[in-house]
This record gives C-alpha cells, sequence and structure tokens, in this order.
C-alpha cells in the first residue's frame, strides 16, 4: 500500500492506513447534493488523495482539491462531497469542523447517479496507482438521514464493526456517533428491571440496573453510583463507590424501596467518574408509577341522557391532596367492565371523563387530554342503571343507582346527573340533581349545582345593591338575588311583590337548585317594563320535596332613579 509522508515540502511515498469510516447514501435533505463518504488515517504519516478514486466495481469518480488542497493528515478525517454540493447545499458548511480535509469528486455525483439506498452496495477506495486501499458493502434500509458509521476505526471493515449513525445527518469530519471511547461506563445499554412490575403504596419495590463497561480499556479507579427518585424533590435511595467491570462486562447492581405515596415518580440513575470520556450515557430516567389505593377518587357526573350524536360519558374528580393514576382502575355497570389500561394521571381537583372515545372533546369544546377512552364501554341505560367505580383491586370504591327520578323532571331536557358534593353518599338520590348550565352539562369544570354541606341553620337570603337604579348608566342598573339554602339541594320559586302584595315579577318558578345560588333582577315586570321607583319585596318559596320542608325568606329592595 502507498502513501505519501510531507518532508521539508515535498509529498514522498510510503506505506499507509485510510479507511472508509463513514458512508451518507440517503441524507434527509437533497439526495443530488448531499451525500457525502468520509475517510480516516489510521497512520501516523500524511497523504495526498490527489487522483484518488472511490467508485464500485464498474464505475470510479476521482478525488479532487476542493478549496483546501488534497494533503490528508495523521488522525484526522477527510470528507469527499458531492461534486454539485458547492453552490446548491450549504448543509454541512458549519458541521465539518476546520481541522477536517474537505475534498470533492470530477463529477457532480457519486457513481454518476448518486450511491444506492435501495439495495448494498460495495465501495472501493483506490490510490493514485490504481491498488485497492479500502473496501466496505455498506447495508442499507437505516433510518433516512442516518449515514452508516464505522465503530473502531482502526479495525476491518466487517459488518459487526459498522452501524447506523445515532445523529440525524451523520458525522461528517468527526468523531462517529457509535466509536467506542477508550474509558466508558454506560447506564443505557439494558433497561431497568423491576419487581412487581404494578406498584401499589405501602409495597416492596425491588429494583434492578446493570452497568456496563462499554469503553476499550480497564478503568483505574472507582466510580461513585447514585439513583434517586424525583417527586419533585431528590430522594437517593442508592448510593455507592463500585470497581467498574472490565470492558465488555457488566455489573448488576440492584435496591429495595417502599412508596408511601401514589403517582408518577422519576427514577434517575447516574455515574460519576473523572475517568469516563462520554456523559451522554452516564444517566437514565425511568418513569415509574405507583398506584395509590387509597386516592380520592369520586364520581362526579354521569351523562345518561343524550341528544342526537352527543356521546355518554361519566365525571371523575380527585378529592385527594395528591396527584394519582387512574391506570387499573375501572367502570362498571350490572353488565360490562371496562378498565383504565394506560397510564392516566389526574391532579388534585382535577377532572376527566371516561368515555367510548374522543369524541366527547369535540362536541364540548374541551381538551382532548382530559378524555379517557375506555375499552368496552359499559352502555348506559336512560332508564337507570348502577355505575361502579372499581379501584386496582377490584373493589368498588362508590356505586350509582341513578333512576330518571333523580333528574327532577327534567329529562326532557336531557341534562346531566350532576353531584352536588363529592362528600356527599353517591349511592343516594338527595346527592344529585339535573344540571342547571346552558348547555346542559358541566364536563371537566365544577358542577352548576355545585354546593358546600349544609349545616343546620335557617338559610339566607341577600339582595345588593340596596337601592338600584336601573336606568342603564352603567352603575348599579341590576339587583343581584343571592341565597343560601339550609339543604344540599330543592326546588325553589323567585318572585318580586309590590308593597300592596301584588306580584309584578316571577323570576324563576319551580327551578331545582343547589344550595348556593344568585339570580339577577333587572326592575322591570314581566311585560318587560320598567317598574316605578318604591320599595319592593323580593320573595323566595324553597320546597324541599324529598324531605317535605318548605321555608320561604322575604327581603326589601328599593328601586331608585337617578336626580338630575
Amino acid at each position: 500500500m502507498i502513501k505519501s509522508l510531507i518532508v521539508l515540502g515535498l509529498v514522498l511515498p510510503i506505506r499507509a492506513q485510510i479507511t472508509f469510516s463513514e458512508i451518507m447514501y440517503n441524507p434527509g435533505s437533497s439526495e443530488f447534493h448531499d451525500e457525502f463518504i468520509e475517510l480516516y488515517n489510521t497512520s501516523d504519516s500524511t497523504v495526498d488523495l490527489g487522483g484518488w478514486t472511490v467508485g464500485d466495481s464498474s464505475s470510479f469518480d476521482t478525488v479532487i482539491d476542493a478549496g483546501q488542497g488534497t494533503v490528508f493528515l495523521p488522525g484526522t478525517f477527510a470528507v469527499i462531497l458531492d461534486g454539485s454540493y458547492r453552490g446548491n447545499s450549504s448543509r454541512y458548511d458549519n458541521i465539518i469542523p476546520p481541522e477536517a480535509l474537505i475534498v470533492t469528486i470530477d463529477g457532480n455525483a457519486f457513481l454518476s447517479n448518486g450511491l444506492t439506498n435501495s439495495s448494498p452496495k460495495t465501495l472501493l477506495l483506490k490510490n493514485g496507482n490504481g491498488q485497492v486501499i479500502s473496501r466496505y458493502r455498506y447495508e442499507t434500509g437505516y433510518e433516512e438521514d442516518h449515514s452508516a458509521e464505522k465503530m473502531v476505526l482502526e479495525r476491518e471493515n466487517s459488518p459487526d464493526n459498522w452501524g447506523p449513525s445515532l445523529v440525524a445527518g451523520g458525522t461528517p469530519g468527526q468523531r462517529n456517533s457509535i466509536s467506542p471511547y477508550d474509558f466508558d461506563l454506560s447506564v443505557k445499554e439494558r433497561p431497568v428491571s423491576w419487581s412487581p412490575y404494578l406498584i401499589r403504596i405501602q409495597n416492596s419495590l425491588s429494583v434492578n440496573f446493570y452497568i456496563f463497561n462499554t469503553g476499550l480499556r480497564p478503568f483505574r479507579e472507582t466510580v461513585r453510583i447514585r439513583a434517586a427518585f424525583l417527586h419533585p424533590v431528590s430522594e437517593t435511595v442508592f448510593d455507592e463507590l463500585r470497581r467498574p467491570p472490565e470492558p465488555g462486562d457488566s455489573l448488576l447492581l440492584g435496591f429495595e424501596h417502599i412508596f408511601k405515596r401514589g403517582g408518577r415518580f422519576i427514577l434517575r440513575i447516574f455515574l460519576s467518574s473523572d475517568e469516563d470520556e462520554n456523559p451522554l450515557n452516564d444517566t437514565l430516567d425511568v418513569e415509574i408509577n405507583v398506584l395509590d389505593t387509597d386516592a380520592g377518587f369520586s364520581i362526579n357526573e354521569i351523562k345518561f341522557l343524550t341528544r342526537q350524536d352527543e356521546p355518554e360519558w361519566i365525571e371523575i374528580l380527585n378529592t385527594g391532596a395528591f396527584r394519582g393514576t387512574l391506570y387499573g382502575w375501572a367502570l362498571a355497570d350490572m353488565r360490562d367492565t371496562a378498565r383504565v389500561d394506560t397510564l392516566v394521571f389526574i391532579d388534585p381537583g382535577q377532572y376527566k371523563l371516561f368515555a367510548a372515545n374522543r369524541t366527547v372533546a369535540a362536541f364540548y369544546g374541551i381538551e382532548d387530554s382530559l378524555i379517557i377512552p375506555l375499552k368496552n364501554w359499559p352502555i348506559l341505560n336512560n332508564g337507570g342503571d348502577i355505575v361502579y367505580l372499581l379501584d386496582p383491586l377490584e373493589r368498588w370504591v362508590e356505586q350509582v343507582p341513578y333512576t330518571t327520578e333523580w333528574l327532577e323532571g327534567r329529562e326532557d331536557g336531557k341534562p346531566s346527573l350532576e353531584r352536588i358534593n363529592s362528600s356527599l353518599d353517591a349511592r343516594f338520590a338527595r346527592s344529585w340533581g339535573p344540571s342547571t348550565a346552558p348547555e346542559g352539562a358541566t364536563p371537566a369544570r365544577q358542577n352548576s349545582i355545585f354546593s358546600q354541606p349544609a349545616s343546620a341553620g335557617k338559610g339566607s337570603l341577600t339582595v345588593s345593591p340596596d337601592p338600584f337604579s336601573p336606568d342603564n348608566d352603567g352603575f348599579e342598573d341590576y339587583c343581584l338575588i343571592s341565597f343560601e339554602l339550609p339543604v344540599n339541594s330543592a326546588h325553589a320559586r323567585l318572585r318580586i311583590y309590590d308593597l300592596r302584595g301584588r306580584m309584578v315579577r316571577s323570576i324563576n318558578e319551580d327551578f331545582f337548585t343547589g344550595r348556593n345560588q344568585t339570580m339577577v333582577w333587572d326592575g322591570r315586570n314581566d311585560e318587560e317594563r320598567l317598574l316605578p321607583m318604591g320599595i319592593y319585596i323580593v320573595y323566595l318559596q324553597i320546597i324541599d320535596d324529598r324531605g317535605g320542608v318548605i321555608a320561604s325568606y322575604k327581603r326589601s329592595i328599593t328601586l331608585a332613579r337617578q336626580v338630575d
């Protein structure tokens, strides 16, 4: 094999070792201009590539100067660019380092029509005397824009010493992404394993992981190996100094841990060594999900009567203090059970909807991430059904034996069934009522009839402002009528009377409400005429037909006019 050495400005022939080191045969940009072939000079001598050729058995291209000359220094890379690269592309201009030699070919494209990306091809590198200096048969089928790279540059061009680049666009003129380091420990060669796979709080978890020596030389010093759970602060569970394994070998390590809360945890394993040359594989993050079987999940809303094209759904609320995962939880009725088989998380105070598919998101204009599609969705009977919420241990946490009577006679409007408060027993009708929202439901937000549980008391009725002046001047034009009931839900009538006892306005007749409600009076009568100035009586009647209790409240309000 002939090579050249620069001595006193002269190039002299000596023996050399030049090898193919990278082949970009399927660039993600232009196949006409962005193919390249990379060479590496493994010797300690300088070579002149002028007059060298690269090709296959039938077609060869001559290497020519691209502006930097053709002198190839020892221990460096040379990048042979497409003949048409200059003037048509600039993709590698800021990637190829200045210490690398850039040359090109005398034709516009390698092998006249470019490097094939559909079948393997054997490439030959010949010196100026026609001797074959390097030979490699590259394999196709790599991901687009990922070149074929040589691992150990000093070894032969065998198939097991080549592989796809880890970097899109390849690594022209620089160290190959798959080339091993002299000193390199890795935690990424094998996945972390744990047992049991389904992790629950207060149960012991056994974790195993491997440390690999992927370098070429043995380490002289010990390495520090640490593992910590992040949620959201670091909790170290493993911290030891160990002798690294020999090149090509691995070290199995492990620890045990007990989780005190459920949710999504990140296990981070990381290595510390002054000798390690590659920091990219020294850290590994693994997501571990812990089931909180005591999580505060509640059935909060049920949509069992639907309009045209409206899907059925059931809303779940996390009433707990911590983020929880619904993985392994299930909804069931008397016939079917639908279990959550993906890792779905729900934050404290967050609502999520179970449904047969994600169309409910578009129907109500809510975020797709709030929908949990369930296979084997239990069809909700219009006349009534029993809905169960089951935890991962197959225990029912809540059950709702609803009927259409729970909608308080409002079933013709097809409202959802809303829970007044999650602290109320889901098994009883008094804990539920029809949605009073204009759209007939409140998916993924607070229920329209939500109320804090009623305590013993007489309730209250307030009006504000008093007086008010409905003269359209933008100041105190409306009267806000707010009330708090002594019960969690009821039917109500709200009317306005004058001082003679005549009803002048019916604001709402026989409406269903939760414990707290606010309504607006604009100072007009039932004929939409503005009433004269004076004192009026706001009269609220509460009918708790579930308990047979009737209560009434009165409050005076002054309707005034602005004086000029």
